[in-house]
C-alpha cells in the first residue's frame, strides 16, 4: 500500500492508529518552511491517554529533505516506528519538539530496529527512545488498536492502484484512522458442542510464556515473580484472615499476589481497593473456603453491602464460596454487582431471586449455572435474573451467557428486565428450565440456539431477538471482553 501526500507538514494527525507495511512519501515543497517537513503530529495531551501511532515494516521516502518523523504538536505525543526503512531524507535528529523545549520531557518518540540511511540512532535527539524488545512489544500486536475486535480480511475484489493527490489527500489526512495489513488472526467463537468448550478454552488461553505478545505488558511483567500469601484459620499460614492478607499488599502493587485461602468459613467484609491490582483469591477446589458476611442494604447501601468488593484491575477469584448470609432466601436481590469494566466468569454457580446479576459491566459467563430461588412472599413478577444497566445503544457493555443452565425453585422467571433504558443481554447455547422470558421492550435482548422447556421462541415477546449465526458471533468470542489481552489459565493451588 502507498500514501502519496502533497502537503509536507503534519499530514498524519489524530489520536490512535496502527500502520503496517505502508509507504510514507514526503513531497518536497521549495516554497515552504524547511523545518516543517513533518510526517506526524500525534495529539496525545497526557501520559494517561492510551493513544498513539505505531508504524511497522514501512518505508519512508520522498523528495523532501530533513524530514521530521514527528513533532510535538500537543504536549505528550506517542509515536513508534518499528522495522521501518528510512531513506536519507530523514533529519539526523529525527524528531522535533516543535520549538518548545519543555516538551522533550513529555513526548514518547520511539524507534525499534529501523534500517536505512535515515535510521541513525547516534544523531537522534536525546528525548528519542531506542526501544528494547520488551518496550517495543506492545506496539507490534493487533491489540494495540483492539484489532481482534473489528478487523476483517482485505476485500477480495481487485482494485486499480490510484495515486491520491490534491484535495483527496487533504480529506484523507483529516480523518486517517486505519490499519493496513497482510493477514490477521481473530479469536475463534465458542464451540457449539459443550463437550468441546474446555478444549477450546485451553487452546486459546495459554500461559504467559506462550502468549506474552498478546497480553497487556503490565500483566506480563506482574506474572514474572508471583508472591504467595497463605491464610489459615487454625495457624500455619502468614495470616488468619483474608482482610489482613490484603492489607499486607502495598498500594501501587505491580506483581501478582496469590492469597491462598485454607478451608473453613471466613466471616469478613472484604474489599480490594482500586490501587491494589493483580490480586488472586484462591481456594482449594476439593475443600473450598466460605467467604461470608451478613451486610444489608439498609446498613451499608446496596453495593457496599457485598461480602466481597473488588475495585482493582486484573483480579482473579477461584474455588471460593462467596455468600451474603443476611437475606432469605440465599442471594435474594442484587447478589452479584457486575459493574464497570470487562469480566469473565467460568464454571460458576450464581443464585438469587430479583435482579441478582446487575450493573453496567461487559461480561462473559461461560458454563455457569444460574439458580433462581423461589420467594413465596415476593412479587411473582419480580423473579428476574439480570438488570443490565446500559443506558444508551452507543455504550459497549452487556452480558453474554454461553453454555450455561438456568434452573431453580422459582416460577415465571424473567431472563432480564429493563432496569435502565438500553440493556443488552444475550443467552447462547443455554439450557433453560421452564421460565418466562424477558420483560419490557428494550434495545437488545437476544437468544441463540438455547434448549430446554424454557427456551420457547414462539412465545417470546416481540422485542426479543432470535439471533442468526452472524448476530450471535460477537457474543461468542473472548474478544467480547477483550479476553485475549488479560485472561490467563485458572490458577493452581500452590504447594
Amino acid at each position: 500500500m502507498r500514501y502519496d501526500v502533497l502537503y509536507p507538514h503534519k499530514y498524519i494527525f489524530d489520536k490512535k492508529t496502527g500502520m503496517q507495511n505502508s509507504e510514507i512519501f514526503v513531497e518536497g515543497d521549495p516554497e515552504g518552511d524547511p523545518e516543517m517537513a513533518v510526517i506526524t503530529a500525534q495529539a496525545r495531551e497526557s501520559s494517561s491517554e492510551d493513544t498513539g501511532y505505531s508504524f511497522v515494516h514501512g518505508r519512508i521516502t520522498g523528495t523532501a529533505k530533513d524530514v521530521f518523523l514527528g513533532r510535538a504538536w500537543k504536549s505528550s505525543p506517542r509515536v513508534v516506528y518499528s522495522y521501518t526503512e528510512m531513506d536519507e531524507i530523514v533529519h539526523p535528529g529525527g524528531w522535533s519538539s516543535n520549538r518548545q523545549p519543555e516538551r522533550a520531557e513529555t513526548v514518547y518518540y520511539g524507534e525499534y530496529k529501523c534500517t536505512g540511511k535515515g535510521a541513525t540512532p547516534a544523531t537522534r535527539e536525546k528525548f528519542v527512545k531506542q526501544l528494547s524488545d520488551a518496550e517495543a512489544e506492545p506496539f507490534l500486536v493487533l491489540d494495540y488498536v483492539e484489532g481482534t475486535k473489528w478487523l476483517l480480511p482485505p476485500p477480495t475484489k481487485e482494485m486499480d492502484a490510484k495515486r491520491i493527490e490534491g484535495n483527496e489527500v487533504y480529506a484523507l489526512a483529516m480523518c486517517v484512522s486505519i490499519l493496513l495489513f497482510a493477514s490477521i488472526v481473530v479469536s475463534q467463537p465458542i464451540r457449539a458442542d459443550k463437550s468441546q468448550v474446555e478444549a477450546w478454552f485451553n487452546d486459546i488461553i495459554k500461559p504467559v510464556k506462550e502468549r506474552g505478545k498478546t497480553l497487556d505488558p503490565e500483566l506480563v511483567e506482574a506474572e514474572t515473580e508471583p508472591r504467595i500469601i497463605k491464610v489459615m484459620q487454625g495457624g500455619g499460614g502468614e495470616f488468619n484472615t483474608i482482610t489482613k492478607a490484603i492489607e499486607s499488599v502495598p498500594s501501587g502493587n505491580a506483581k501478582r499476589v496469590i492469597i491462598s485461602i485454607g478451608p473453613g468459613s471466613y466471616k469478613e467484609k472484604i474489599k480490594i481497593e482500586r490501587n491494589k491490582p493483580f490480586i488472586t483469591l484462591l481456594g482449594d477446589p476439593k475443600n473450598m473456603p466460605n467467604l461470608t458476611f451478613d451486610g444489608t442494604a439498609k446498613q451499608y447501601g446496596t453495593v457496599d453491602s457485598a461480602t466481597l468488593i473488588t475495585e482493582s484491575s486484573y483480579f482473579v477469584g477461584a474455588n471460593l464460596n462467596i455468600v451474603n448470609t443476611a437475606p432469605r432466601p440465599d442471594g435474594k436481590m442484587d447478589t452479584l454487582c457486575d459493574d464497570r469494566g470487562n469480566h469473565f466468569f467460568k464454571d460458576c454457580h450464581i443464585r438469587g431471586t430479583v435482579d441478582f446479576i446487575f450493573g453496567s459491566g461487559t461480561s462473559l459467563y461461560l458454563n455457569s449455572e444460574i439458580f433462581v430461588e423461589g420467594d413465596p412472599e415476593g412479587d411473582p413478577e419480580m423473579a428476574v435474573i439480570t438488570a443490565q444497566a446500559r443506558e444508551s445503544s452507543s455504550e459497549d457493555t452487556g452480558y453474554s451467557f454461553v453454555h450455561g443452565r438456568i434452573t431453580g425453585t422459582a416460577k415465571d422467571v424473567f431472563l432480564g428486565r429493563a432496569w435502565k433504558s438500553s440493556p443488552r443481554v444475550v443467552y447462547s447455547y443455554t439450557e433453560m428450565d421452564e421460565i418466562n422470558g424477558l420483560t419490557r421492550k428494550t434495545v437488545y435482548y437476544g437468544e441463540y440456539k438455547c434448549t430446554g422447556k424454557g427456551a420457547t421462541p414462539a412465545t417470546r415477546e416481540k422485542f426479543v431477538k432470535q439471533l442468526s449465526d452472524a448476530e450471535a458471533e460477537p457474543f461468542l468470542v473472548l474478544d467480547y471482553v477483550e479476553g485475549t489481552k488479560w485472561l490467563l489459565p485458572p490458577p493452581t493451588v500452590p504447594n
